[in-house]
Formats: structure tokens, sequence, C-alpha cells
């Protein structure tokens, strides 16, 4: 019983820290992403630096579902109201032209014009793990709201 209790315990410890940093938001996927296509809208879930949740979908001719997770490694300040984040990632996605997975590297860039709002960019060089071996890279840009 003390152990069940220590256990909930610590699960709830971690998930108060979690989610005293946490942002949500929508951003538009432009060039790239997974499963073979070009453009898609996507949802994002923000705890601290870990994990970043992306989750996006483009139902044109080429449908398709893509889930990514990062992990920003550096978020750090520039100056006024910019800041800036590098971090390391995988991405999985399925759609009609099949299913990939595969690594991403995001870098980016954070504009507060007032608190608690952001406004980023960032670049993602992908590497495709299946169907095959392949390069790429993913544009995104969005809005997140911080609690």
């Amino acid at each position: 019983m003390k152990r069940i209790g220590l256990v909930l315990g610590f699960v709830t410890l971690i998930a108060v820290s979690a989610f005293s940093s946490t942002a949500v938001g929508v951003y538009g996927n432009y060039i790239g992403g997974g499963s073979q296509y070009a453009e898609g809208l996507g949802l994002t879930l923000k705890f601290n630096n870990f994990p970043v949740i992306g989750a996006e979908w483009y139902l044109g001719q080429t449908a398709s579902f893509n889930v990514s997770v990062d992990w920003w490694a550096i978020n750090a300040h520039l100056g006024g109201s910019l800041d800036y984040y590098l971090g390391v990632g995988a991405f999985a996605g399925i759609g009609n032209q099949g299913f990939d997975i595969g690594g991403r590297i995001p870098i980016g860039l954070q504009i507060f014009p007032v608190e608690r709002f952001e406004i980023f960019g960032e670049i993602a060089p992908l590497v495709y793990f299946l169907p095959t071996l392949s390069l790429g890279f993913n544009l995104r840009v969005g809005i997140r709201v911080h609690f």
C-alpha cells in the first residue's frame, strides 16, 4: 500500500511540474512533413522543453495524419521578445501513400509580442527511416498560448 502511495505521489509531482509550463496552439506545415505530403494543419502541445508534441493532418488528394514528438535541447533568449530553440525528435505518419517514420531536428524562432502569447517559425531537417532511407525538411509557422 505504501508503494502505491509513493508511486502515485511521484507521478503527481511529475505531472504538476510538467504542466507548470504548458502551451497549446496551432500551426501550418508548409513544406514537407510525413506521409509524402507538402502541407497540413496541426495542433501543438508543449510541456516545458519535453515533450513538444505536434499532431497534423492534410485532407487533400493525398490525405494523411502525422505526429511528432520533440525534445528542445536548447531554448534560449536572444533579446527583446525573441527566443530560439534547437532540438531532436521523431515523427510518424500514415496516409494514402503509406506509412513513414523518421527523425527530425527542429530549429526555431519564437516571438512573444505580449506575455504568454507566442508566434513561432521552425525549420526541421528530416531523416526518413521508413518506407526508405531518405532526407527532407519541413517548415512550420504557428502560434501558442502559454499557461
